[in-house]
């Protein structure tokens, strides 16, 4: 009796073990879009009167992001986003040889035993206005990068940016990124372009950068390599009782 006892004991404490070795390991899926942008202006020159300097260029414009911009987060999840730019006046301003505009945007998302939808857009806008009676070409630089990266269960990200008289070829690029382990993007490039503006008139430049993100993971139950010993040995002792029992 003492042995079918003792033999009960280890059975039911190696299957009790087993229960609480057991537990939920959640998955995560995580993406990160980072997009830098920044146009310089190096060079203004006069076309009309060589040699002269330029005046009377004024410049305005924006920069907003889209009021439907953000995340809809099922389950348990996260997005950061974080944009910035330089401050562009809403008020016409005398625009200087030296010109540059700078934007970014950096959109952190993770997710586990839930889902996520992104979605981020902003456009920035600068004006130019020649109020003279001079036409001038106008050289500059474009520098752009796009980055993408995603982990996890599934995830898939897209970057882009398409822009109005930036320059860029085709108007429009993008790093996309789509992964059921990790997986990464990235596209950069730099620019060296001019443009003519002429007596009495406007041009625009206008970049649009936009993220789109999904993520999607989920917990499952997954047993310690311990409890696979801790089974075996609860078997082996509702064994030895079965045969003593016989």
């Amino acid at each position: 009796m003492k042995v079918i006892k003792n033999s009960l004991i280890l059975g039911l404490t190696a299957l009790t073990f087993l229960g609480i070795s057991t537990h939920s390991v959640k998955a995560s899926s995580t993406f990160t879009g980072n997009a830098n942008l920044s146009y310089t202006i190096t060079s203004i020159i006069n076309q009309t009167s060589p040699g002269t300097s330029f005046n009377n260029i004024l410049y305005s414009g924006s920069s907003v992001m889209d009021a439907f911009s953000g995340s809809i987060i099922t389950g348990n999840g996260n997005v950061t986003p974080t944009y910035s730019s330089d401050p562009i006046p809403t008020t016409q301003s005398a625009l200087s040889a030296n010109f540059s505009f700078t934007e970014s945007m950096l959109i952190d998302g993770t997710v586990s035993n839930g889902d996520i939808d992104s979605f981020y857009l902003n456009t920035s806008d600068i004006f130019l206005h020649n109020i003279s009676t001079d036409t001038y070409v106008i050289n500059y630089t474009v520098d752009y990068n796009l980055s993408v990266l995603t982990s996890g269960e599934f995830a898939d990200a897209t970057l882009s940016l398409s822009d109005i008289n930036l320059g860029i070829p085709g108007n429009y690029v993008e790093a996309y990124s789509n992964s059921l382990i990790s997986n990464s993007a990235t596209v950069t490039d730099s620019l060296l372009l001019s443009i003519t503006l002429g007596a009495g008139t406007t041009t625009i430049f206008s970049s649009e950068l936009a993220f789109s993100g999904t993520a999607v993971a989920s917990a499952s139950p997954v047993p310690i390599p311990g409890a696979v010993w801790l089974f075996s040995a609860g078997l082996m002792a509702l064994f030895r009782f079965k045969k003593i029992t016989q």
